[in-house]
Order: structure tokens, then C-alpha cells, then sequence
């Protein structure tokens, strides 16, 4: 079991080689901005405490994916597999537990670390996501992929556009919106072959359009139960919505773009520090997603005429 760890620890390691950090370094920041994001997110989000926790166990439920745990079977036994599991959350909740405790939410700091190790005795019970059908086409990939991958935050996110029009909470329906465009920006971090481009008889230019034109339309499809939701419960903040919408989807544009920026290879640090930059200062988008743009084409130039 311990080789399992020590395996996952080398890993991890590589991904930050990948993205051009020193691990050490990356570890050092990883250290540094939990708590930072942590004392962030309680000061910016209107009933953090409930947002919160919803993110380790966002990262719990992809730890508990069938075809991964089935993985873990053939390689250990059934009791070693448990515990693997128990370790695994526990390590993922136990940060966001000790936080909550922190801001004195003692019932949820309990109840998550509870939750985390009653989903490790039950997750191979979890079913499969490639059964879920999706209201996206299957062109391109991305939509249909991410969807069956995150499904569960959809209806959570729903959960919390409820819970802002009953308690007449503006802020915090804007804040789930921001939180679907996110989840969606996501699907984009996906590897793609060069075949799967090089299928399309297109040119880089018109590809690109072709993948963001999707990802309007299916952002939109996405979104639209919370959009339509809060303007009729809140009519005289639709420019606000429509405009939260489209801030996402300038994100959302620049994902597509930074994904094809380096590509075949995966964005590193270059890109993520792209996104830093706009997510601190958005009107940097207007110049950030032309920039991209222009190096996704010439990248692409290499596979499609």
C-alpha cells in the first residue's frame, strides 16, 4: 500500500514538471494558497460555508469512479482497497474540515470527514457515467465528455440557484452561475489526439470557430435553468445575468484558445498563467483572447490547412 502512495506522490510530481514547476516549489504553493484561497472564498461568497464543502467532494466522487476503483481491485485486496480509499478522502477532506473548524462551522467539519469515509465503504457501488446521456452532441467532445465526468455538481448547482432565489440571495445565484462556466472551462483541460483534428477539413482559423461557436451553444443550454431562474425572480438584474454569462464565456473562449495555444502538447505554466492574470483583472480578457487566438491558429497550422 505504501508503494501505491509513493506512486501517486511521483505522479503528481511529474504534472508539476510538466506545467514547469520544480516540485518543490509546487508543493510550497500549493501550501501557500489553500488557506489564502480559503480565507478568499469566505470573504468574497454569500453562505460560504455551504460552497465550501461542496468542493471536496467534488474531488471525492472522481476519486470514487468505478472504473478506478475496479483498477485498484485487480491490484490489491478488498480490505487494502478500503483503507486505500478512507486514506485517499480523508487526505482530500481533512484540509477543508480543519477550515471549517477553523470558522467555528463545527457540525459541518464534522459531518464531512463522516461523509468522506462512508463514501469510501460504498464507492464501488457507485454506477458508471458512461451510461448518462447528455443533452450535448457528441461533436465535439468536449460537452458530452466534461458532462458525464462533473454531472453531479449540475444538480447541486441547481440546489444553490434555489437556495439564492429563497433566500433572496442575488449575489449568491451570480456566484453559481460562475461556478457552471468554471466547471465547464474544465472540459477543455481534456488531451486531444492530433487525428481527432486533423478529421476536420477545416482551417485553424474556422476550427477554432467552429469549437467556440459549441461551446456558446452548449454553455448556454447549461446555463439557461439558472439564467431563466433568476430573471424571473429577479427581472430588473437580467443585464446583470446575461452580462455574468458572457464574462464566463470570454473565460470560457480563452480556455479553448490556451488549450490549442501549445498544442500537441498540454498548456503549462504559460497558459495557467494567462488565466491567473485575466481572473485577477477580467478586462485583460479583451487583449488576452486575440493574443491566444492568434498562436492557437499558427499551432494549428501544423495539422489542418
Amino acid at each position: 500500500m505504501s508503494e501505491y502512495f509513493f506512486l501517486q506522490y511521483r505522479m503528481f510530481n511529474r504534472r508539476l514538471k510538466d506545467a514547469g514547476l520544480n516540485p518543490a516549489v509546487g508543493w510550497l504553493l500549493l501550501l501557500l494558497a489553500y488557506p489564502a484561497f480559503s480565507a478568499a472564498f469566505f470573504y468574497k461568497i454569500p453562505f460560504p460555508q455551504y460552497v465550501y464543502i461542496l468542493i471536496p467532494i467534488f474531488f471525492i466522487f472522481n476519486l470514487s469512479n468505478i472504473e478506478r476503483n475496479d483498477f485498484l481491485k485487480t491490484c490489491f485486496p478488498s480490505r487494502t482497497c478500503t483503507t486505500i480509499r478512507m486514506i485517499e478522502n480523508l487526505t482530500v477532506s481533512l484540509p477543508f474540515a480543519i477550515f471549517l473548524l477553523y470558522r467555528q462551522f463545527y457540525l459541518m467539519s464534522l459531518v464531512l470527514p463522516a461523509f468522506a469515509l462512508s463514501l469510501a465503504a460504498v464507492s464501488a457501488k457507485i454506477p458508471s457515467i458512461a451510461v448518462i446521456p447528455t443533452p450535448f452532441g457528441k461533436h465535439p467532445y468536449e460537452f458530452a465528455s466534461g458532462f458525464r465526468k462533473t454531472f453531479l455538481l449540475f444538480p447541486l448547482s441547481c440546489g444553490l440557484t434555489l437556495i439564492a432565489i429563497l433566500v433572496d440571495n442575488f449575489n449568491l445565484g451570480m456566484f453559481t452561475l460562475m461556478l457552471n462556466m468554471g466547471i465547464i472551462c474544465s472540459f477543455y483541460l481534456q488531451e486531444e489526439n492530433e487525428y481527432c483534428i486533423w478529421q476536420h477539413a477545416m482551417s485553424p482559423a474556422r476550427f477554432l470557430f467552429y469549437k467556440t461557436k459549441a461551446a456558446f451553444v452548449y454553455s448556454l443550454m447549461a446555463n439557461s435553468p439558472a439564467m431563466l431562474a433568476l430573471s424571473i425572480f429577479s427581472p430588473e438584474n437580467i443585464p446583470a445575468v446575461l452580462i455574468c454569462f458572457l464574462l464566463g464565456f470570454m473565460y470560457l473562449t480563452l480556455s479553448i484558445m490556451i488549450k490549442y495555444d501549445m498544442f500537441p502538447e498540454k498548456s503549462g505554466i504559460s497558459g495557467s498563467t494567462v488565466m491567473a492574470l485575466c481572473l485577477i483583472f477580467p478586462p485583460l480578457l479583451i487583449a488576452m483572447i486575440p493574443y491566444m487566438s492568434n498562436r492557437a491558429v499558427k499551432e494549428l497550422s501544423r495539422v489542418l490547412k
